[in-house]
Protein backbone atom coordinates (compact mmCIF):
# COMPACT_ATOMS: atom_id res chain seq x y z
CA UNK A 1 0.00 0.00 0.00
CA UNK A 2 2.88 2.57 0.65
CA UNK A 3 4.18 1.87 -2.71
CA UNK A 4 1.28 2.22 -4.14
CA UNK A 5 1.31 5.46 -2.61
CA UNK A 6 4.49 7.11 -2.62
CA UNK A 7 4.33 5.78 -6.63
CA UNK A 8 1.17 7.98 -7.16
CA UNK A 9 2.53 11.16 -5.19
CA UNK A 10 5.56 11.29 -7.71
CA UNK A 11 3.55 10.46 -10.85
CA UNK A 12 1.14 13.37 -9.78
CA UNK A 13 4.84 15.62 -8.71
CA UNK A 14 6.50 14.75 -11.92
CA UNK A 15 2.65 15.70 -14.09
CA UNK A 16 2.73 18.74 -11.63
CA UNK A 17 5.60 19.71 -12.54
CA UNK A 18 5.72 19.22 -16.10
CA UNK A 19 2.63 21.03 -16.78
CA UNK A 20 3.75 23.94 -14.49
CA UNK A 21 7.26 24.27 -16.67
CA UNK A 22 5.18 24.47 -19.99
CA UNK A 23 2.86 26.89 -18.88
CA UNK A 24 3.25 30.48 -21.06
CA UNK A 25 5.29 28.53 -23.77
CA UNK A 26 4.15 28.45 -26.85
CA UNK A 27 1.59 25.61 -27.52
CA UNK A 28 3.78 22.29 -28.57
CA UNK A 29 2.41 20.55 -31.34
CA UNK A 30 -0.94 18.95 -31.15
CA UNK A 31 -0.51 15.44 -29.53
CA UNK A 32 -3.17 13.08 -30.78
CA UNK A 33 -5.85 11.70 -28.96
CA UNK A 34 -5.32 8.47 -26.77
CA UNK A 35 -6.82 5.24 -27.77
CA UNK A 36 -10.24 4.78 -25.64
CA UNK A 37 -9.11 1.18 -25.03
CA UNK A 38 -5.49 2.43 -23.77
CA UNK A 39 -7.07 4.78 -21.31
CA UNK A 40 -9.51 2.25 -20.13
CA UNK A 41 -6.61 -0.32 -19.66
CA UNK A 42 -5.09 2.14 -17.59
CA UNK A 43 -7.89 2.85 -15.30
CA UNK A 44 -8.43 -0.59 -14.99
CA UNK A 45 -4.67 -1.42 -13.65
CA UNK A 46 -4.27 1.21 -11.41
CA UNK A 47 -8.18 0.64 -9.58
CA UNK A 48 -7.52 -2.88 -9.79
CA UNK A 49 -3.98 -2.73 -8.01
CA UNK A 50 -5.46 0.18 -5.20
CA UNK A 51 -8.26 -2.34 -4.67
CA UNK A 52 -6.43 -5.34 -4.21
CA UNK A 53 -6.17 -6.16 -0.37
CA UNK A 54 -8.39 -3.25 0.46
CA UNK A 55 -10.75 -3.20 3.16
CA UNK A 56 -13.37 -3.24 0.50
CA UNK A 57 -12.25 -6.97 -0.72
CA UNK A 58 -11.82 -8.14 2.17
CA UNK A 59 -15.28 -6.94 3.18
CA UNK A 60 -17.01 -7.91 0.16
CA UNK A 61 -15.18 -11.22 0.39
CA UNK A 62 -16.57 -11.59 3.96
CA UNK A 63 -20.02 -11.15 2.64
CA UNK A 64 -19.81 -13.76 -0.31
CA UNK A 65 -18.96 -16.38 2.92
CA UNK A 66 -21.67 -14.97 5.48
CA UNK A 67 -24.30 -15.22 2.98
CA UNK A 68 -23.48 -18.37 0.60
CA UNK A 69 -24.81 -16.14 -2.29
CA UNK A 70 -21.78 -14.46 -4.49
CA UNK A 71 -23.56 -13.65 -7.50
CA UNK A 72 -26.08 -11.18 -5.26
CA UNK A 73 -22.36 -9.95 -3.44
CA UNK A 74 -20.94 -9.61 -7.26
CA UNK A 75 -23.49 -7.55 -8.44
CA UNK A 76 -23.76 -5.42 -5.21
CA UNK A 77 -20.23 -4.87 -4.91
CA UNK A 78 -19.75 -3.98 -9.02
CA UNK A 79 -23.12 -2.04 -8.86
CA UNK A 80 -21.17 0.27 -5.45
CA UNK A 81 -17.94 0.49 -7.38
CA UNK A 82 -19.63 2.06 -10.38
CA UNK A 83 -21.33 3.99 -7.90
CA UNK A 84 -18.37 5.43 -6.50
CA UNK A 85 -15.98 5.34 -9.90
CA UNK A 86 -19.75 7.60 -11.81
CA UNK A 87 -18.71 10.13 -8.79
CA UNK A 88 -15.38 10.62 -8.90
CA UNK A 89 -15.13 11.10 -12.59
CA UNK A 90 -18.10 13.86 -12.84
CA UNK A 91 -16.23 15.21 -9.75
CA UNK A 92 -13.02 15.06 -11.14
CA UNK A 93 -14.28 16.53 -14.79
CA UNK A 94 -16.28 19.21 -12.64
CA UNK A 95 -13.22 19.98 -10.62
CA UNK A 96 -10.72 20.41 -13.44
CA UNK A 97 -12.94 23.43 -14.81
CA UNK A 98 -12.82 25.34 -11.40
CA UNK A 99 -9.37 24.57 -10.16
CA UNK A 100 -6.38 25.05 -12.11
CA UNK A 101 -4.92 21.45 -12.72
CA UNK A 102 -1.42 21.96 -11.54
CA UNK A 103 -2.68 22.48 -8.35
CA UNK A 104 -5.17 19.54 -8.66
CA UNK A 105 -1.80 17.33 -9.30
CA UNK A 106 0.26 19.27 -6.78
CA UNK A 107 -2.57 18.52 -3.97
CA UNK A 108 -2.56 14.93 -4.82
CA UNK A 109 1.15 14.55 -4.78
CA UNK A 110 1.25 15.82 -1.24
CA UNK A 111 -1.86 14.08 -0.17
CA UNK A 112 -0.38 10.50 -1.53
CA UNK A 113 3.15 11.63 0.21
CA UNK A 114 1.79 12.68 3.24
CA UNK A 115 -0.83 9.15 3.18
CA UNK A 116 2.67 7.24 2.81
CA UNK A 117 4.57 8.63 5.53
CA UNK A 118 1.74 8.23 7.88
CA UNK A 119 1.44 4.49 6.82
CA UNK A 120 5.80 4.07 7.32
CA UNK A 121 5.85 5.82 10.49
CA UNK A 122 2.41 3.67 12.04
CA UNK A 123 4.34 0.46 10.78
CA UNK A 124 7.60 1.88 12.62
CA UNK A 125 5.57 3.13 15.73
Amino acid sequence: MVAIFLVGAGIAAADAIREYRHRGQPEPPEIPPSRPGRIAVTAFTVIFVAEWGDLTQLLTANLAAHYHDPLSVATGAVLALWTASAIAVTSGKWLARVVDAVLIRALTAVLLAGLGGYVIWTALS
